[in-house]
Protein backbone atom coordinates (compact mmCIF):
# COMPACT_ATOMS: atom_id res chain seq x y z
CA UNK A 1 0.00 0.00 0.00
CA UNK A 2 1.22 3.51 -0.84
CA UNK A 3 1.98 5.70 2.17
CA UNK A 4 0.02 8.83 1.18
CA UNK A 5 1.42 10.95 4.01
CA UNK A 6 5.05 10.13 3.11
CA UNK A 7 4.32 10.65 -0.59
CA UNK A 8 2.74 14.04 0.10
CA UNK A 9 5.63 15.14 2.30
CA UNK A 10 8.22 14.30 -0.36
CA UNK A 11 6.33 16.17 -3.07
CA UNK A 12 5.73 19.19 -0.84
CA UNK A 13 9.40 19.42 0.13
CA UNK A 14 10.46 19.26 -3.50
CA UNK A 15 7.89 21.83 -4.59
CA UNK A 16 8.85 24.18 -1.76
CA UNK A 17 12.59 23.81 -2.47
CA UNK A 18 12.25 24.33 -6.21
CA UNK A 19 9.91 27.30 -5.92
CA UNK A 20 11.20 29.03 -2.82
CA UNK A 21 12.19 32.12 -4.77
CA UNK A 22 10.30 31.58 -7.99
CA UNK A 23 7.27 33.39 -9.33
CA UNK A 24 3.90 31.67 -9.38
CA UNK A 25 3.49 29.29 -12.29
CA UNK A 26 0.81 26.88 -13.54
CA UNK A 27 2.90 23.80 -12.77
CA UNK A 28 3.15 24.76 -9.09
CA UNK A 29 -0.59 25.40 -8.91
CA UNK A 30 -1.36 22.02 -10.47
CA UNK A 31 1.02 20.24 -8.09
CA UNK A 32 -0.59 21.89 -5.07
CA UNK A 33 -4.10 21.10 -6.27
CA UNK A 34 -3.12 17.45 -6.69
CA UNK A 35 -1.66 17.45 -3.16
CA UNK A 36 -4.90 18.93 -1.80
CA UNK A 37 -6.92 16.24 -3.58
CA UNK A 38 -4.68 13.52 -2.09
CA UNK A 39 -4.97 15.08 1.37
CA UNK A 40 -8.78 15.14 1.21
CA UNK A 41 -9.01 11.53 0.03
CA UNK A 42 -8.55 9.80 3.44
CA UNK A 43 -11.40 11.85 4.93
CA UNK A 44 -13.87 11.57 2.05
CA UNK A 45 -15.39 8.30 3.22
CA UNK A 46 -15.75 9.16 6.92
CA UNK A 47 -18.16 12.06 7.13
CA UNK A 48 -19.67 10.53 10.26
CA UNK A 49 -16.75 11.63 12.43
CA UNK A 50 -16.63 15.26 11.27
CA UNK A 51 -16.40 17.71 14.16
CA UNK A 52 -15.86 15.07 16.86
CA UNK A 53 -13.18 17.05 18.68
CA UNK A 54 -15.12 20.30 18.31
CA UNK A 55 -18.14 18.71 19.97
CA UNK A 56 -16.43 18.88 23.37
CA UNK A 57 -15.68 22.58 22.73
CA UNK A 58 -19.29 23.26 21.81
CA UNK A 59 -20.61 21.21 24.72
CA UNK A 60 -18.35 23.04 27.19
CA UNK A 61 -19.51 26.33 25.71
CA UNK A 62 -23.17 25.45 26.19
CA UNK A 63 -22.48 24.61 29.83
CA UNK A 64 -20.73 27.96 30.26
CA UNK A 65 -23.70 29.77 28.73
CA UNK A 66 -26.00 27.92 31.15
CA UNK A 67 -23.88 29.06 34.09
CA UNK A 68 -22.11 25.75 34.73
CA UNK A 69 -18.70 26.34 33.18
CA UNK A 70 -16.81 24.55 35.97
CA UNK A 71 -18.87 21.40 35.41
CA UNK A 72 -17.50 21.16 31.85
CA UNK A 73 -14.30 19.71 33.31
CA UNK A 74 -16.31 16.72 34.59
CA UNK A 75 -16.55 14.25 31.70
CA UNK A 76 -19.75 12.63 33.00
CA UNK A 77 -21.59 15.94 33.11
CA UNK A 78 -20.18 17.06 29.76
CA UNK A 79 -21.21 13.74 28.20
CA UNK A 80 -24.76 14.10 29.51
CA UNK A 81 -24.93 17.61 28.10
CA UNK A 82 -23.76 16.44 24.69
CA UNK A 83 -26.19 13.53 24.58
CA UNK A 84 -29.02 15.85 25.61
CA UNK A 85 -28.28 18.36 22.88
CA UNK A 86 -26.88 15.96 20.28
CA UNK A 87 -28.62 12.56 20.71
CA UNK A 88 -27.01 11.25 17.53
CA UNK A 89 -23.65 11.12 19.34
CA UNK A 90 -24.46 7.75 20.88
CA UNK A 91 -25.41 6.43 17.45
CA UNK A 92 -21.86 6.83 16.15
CA UNK A 93 -19.69 3.84 15.34
CA UNK A 94 -17.63 4.57 18.46
CA UNK A 95 -19.94 5.92 21.22
CA UNK A 96 -18.64 8.76 23.35
CA UNK A 97 -18.96 6.76 26.56
CA UNK A 98 -16.32 4.36 25.19
CA UNK A 99 -14.04 6.98 23.61
CA UNK A 100 -14.54 10.15 25.65
CA UNK A 101 -13.35 13.56 24.50
CA UNK A 102 -12.88 15.48 27.76
CA UNK A 103 -12.53 19.24 27.92
CA UNK A 104 -9.14 20.21 29.33
CA UNK A 105 -8.53 23.73 28.01
CA UNK A 106 -7.94 26.68 30.39
CA UNK A 107 -11.04 28.65 31.50
CA UNK A 108 -10.15 31.66 29.30
CA UNK A 109 -11.11 29.51 26.30
CA UNK A 110 -14.74 29.90 27.40
CA UNK A 111 -14.55 33.47 26.09
CA UNK A 112 -14.37 31.93 22.61
CA UNK A 113 -16.57 28.89 23.15
CA UNK A 114 -19.54 30.58 24.80
CA UNK A 115 -20.41 32.74 21.75
CA UNK A 116 -20.05 29.67 19.50
CA UNK A 117 -22.38 27.72 21.77
CA UNK A 118 -25.15 30.21 21.01
CA UNK A 119 -25.23 28.74 17.50
CA UNK A 120 -26.52 25.30 16.45
CA UNK A 121 -23.71 22.75 16.33
CA UNK A 122 -23.33 22.54 12.51
CA UNK A 123 -23.23 26.33 12.12
CA UNK A 124 -20.87 26.71 15.08
CA UNK A 125 -18.56 24.07 13.58
CA UNK A 126 -18.51 25.87 10.23
CA UNK A 127 -17.89 29.24 11.89
CA UNK A 128 -15.05 27.81 14.00
CA UNK A 129 -13.47 26.13 10.97
CA UNK A 130 -13.76 29.20 8.74
CA UNK A 131 -12.38 31.56 11.39
CA UNK A 132 -9.26 29.55 12.27
CA UNK A 133 -8.49 28.70 8.64
CA UNK A 134 -8.84 32.36 7.64
CA UNK A 135 -6.49 33.46 10.43
CA UNK A 136 -3.92 30.86 9.47
CA UNK A 137 -4.02 31.69 5.75
CA UNK A 138 -3.77 35.39 6.56
CA UNK A 139 -0.54 34.74 8.46
CA UNK A 140 0.80 32.54 5.67
CA UNK A 141 0.08 35.28 3.14
CA UNK A 142 1.77 37.86 5.37
CA UNK A 143 4.88 35.66 5.46
CA UNK A 144 4.89 35.02 1.71
CA UNK A 145 2.29 37.03 -0.24
CA UNK A 146 1.76 34.68 -3.15
CA UNK A 147 -1.26 32.54 -4.08
CA UNK A 148 1.09 29.59 -4.50
CA UNK A 149 2.08 29.86 -0.84
CA UNK A 150 -1.57 29.58 0.17
CA UNK A 151 -2.08 26.56 -2.08
CA UNK A 152 1.02 24.88 -0.68
CA UNK A 153 -0.12 25.63 2.86
CA UNK A 154 -3.53 24.12 2.16
CA UNK A 155 -1.88 21.02 0.74
CA UNK A 156 -0.38 20.19 4.15
CA UNK A 157 -2.09 16.98 5.43
CA UNK A 158 -2.45 18.15 9.09
CA UNK A 159 -4.62 21.04 7.87
CA UNK A 160 -7.35 18.65 6.78
CA UNK A 161 -7.02 16.56 9.93
CA UNK A 162 -7.47 19.71 12.01
CA UNK A 163 -10.38 20.95 9.90
CA UNK A 164 -12.16 17.60 9.78
CA UNK A 165 -12.07 16.98 13.52
CA UNK A 166 -12.47 20.62 14.56
CA UNK A 167 -9.23 20.89 16.54
CA UNK A 168 -7.40 24.06 17.58
CA UNK A 169 -3.94 23.57 16.06
CA UNK A 170 -4.53 25.95 13.15
CA UNK A 171 -5.56 28.73 15.52
CA UNK A 172 -2.46 28.16 17.66
CA UNK A 173 -0.29 28.13 14.53
CA UNK A 174 -1.83 31.39 13.34
CA UNK A 175 -1.13 33.04 16.69
CA UNK A 176 2.45 31.79 16.77
CA UNK A 177 3.03 33.03 13.25
CA UNK A 178 1.48 36.38 14.12
CA UNK A 179 3.70 36.67 17.20
CA UNK A 180 6.84 36.12 15.15
CA UNK A 181 5.71 38.56 12.44
CA UNK A 182 4.96 41.39 14.87
CA UNK A 183 7.61 40.82 17.53
CA UNK A 184 10.08 43.37 16.11
CA UNK A 185 7.80 45.90 14.42
CA UNK A 186 4.77 45.89 16.72
CA UNK A 187 5.74 44.40 20.09
CA UNK A 188 2.53 45.52 21.80
CA UNK A 189 0.41 43.63 19.26
CA UNK A 190 2.75 40.69 19.63
CA UNK A 191 2.18 40.77 23.39
CA UNK A 192 -1.59 40.65 22.90
CA UNK A 193 -1.24 37.68 20.56
CA UNK A 194 0.93 35.95 23.15
CA UNK A 195 -1.82 36.49 25.71
CA UNK A 196 -4.42 35.01 23.36
CA UNK A 197 -2.24 31.92 23.06
CA UNK A 198 -2.94 31.20 26.73
CA UNK A 199 -5.56 28.69 25.62
CA UNK A 200 -2.53 26.50 24.79
CA UNK A 201 -0.57 26.92 28.05
CA UNK A 202 2.12 24.43 27.00
CA UNK A 203 3.56 27.12 24.74
CA UNK A 204 4.04 29.29 27.81
CA UNK A 205 6.91 27.06 28.89
CA UNK A 206 9.18 28.24 26.06
CA UNK A 207 8.00 31.70 25.05
CA UNK A 208 8.89 33.55 28.30
CA UNK A 209 12.48 32.29 28.20
CA UNK A 210 12.88 33.38 24.57
CA UNK A 211 11.36 36.80 25.25
CA UNK A 212 13.48 37.40 28.34
CA UNK A 213 16.67 36.19 26.66
CA UNK A 214 16.10 38.59 23.75
CA UNK A 215 15.00 41.50 25.93
CA UNK A 216 11.47 41.83 24.50
CA UNK A 217 10.20 43.72 27.55
CA UNK A 218 7.40 45.59 25.77
CA UNK A 219 5.95 42.32 24.54
CA UNK A 220 6.43 40.69 27.97
CA UNK A 221 4.67 43.47 29.88
CA UNK A 222 1.84 43.69 27.35
CA UNK A 223 1.33 39.92 27.41
CA UNK A 224 1.29 39.83 31.23
CA UNK A 225 -1.28 42.63 31.48
CA UNK A 226 -3.43 41.12 28.72
CA UNK A 227 -3.37 37.68 30.36
CA UNK A 228 -4.41 39.22 33.67
CA UNK A 229 -7.28 41.04 31.93
CA UNK A 230 -8.42 37.81 30.23
CA UNK A 231 -8.37 35.91 33.51
CA UNK A 232 -10.33 38.65 35.30
CA UNK A 233 -12.90 38.73 32.50
CA UNK A 234 -13.19 34.96 32.62
CA UNK A 235 -13.66 34.87 36.38
CA UNK A 236 -16.30 37.60 36.31
CA UNK A 237 -18.13 36.05 33.36
CA UNK A 238 -18.05 32.35 34.21
CA UNK A 239 -17.17 32.14 37.90
CA UNK A 240 -13.89 31.81 39.75
CA UNK A 241 -14.60 28.14 40.44
CA UNK A 242 -13.73 27.40 36.81
CA UNK A 243 -10.04 27.93 37.63
CA UNK A 244 -10.25 25.51 40.56
CA UNK A 245 -12.04 22.93 38.39
CA UNK A 246 -9.37 23.27 35.70
CA UNK A 247 -6.53 22.71 38.15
Amino acid sequence: MIDLSSFQTKIMNEVARHNAFAEDDPALAIACILLIAIAVLPFSGNVEGAGNDFSCFWGAGTMAVDGHAAAAYDWDQLHKQLVLRMPAINQLRYPYDQFPLPFFYPPVFFLVLAPLALLPFPIAFLAWSAAKLSCWLLVIYAIRPRPSALLLALATPPVFYDMFHGQSALLASALLGGILLTLDRRPFLSGILIALLIFKPQFGVLLPFVLIATGRWNAIITAALAILALMLLTGVSFGWDTFKAFV
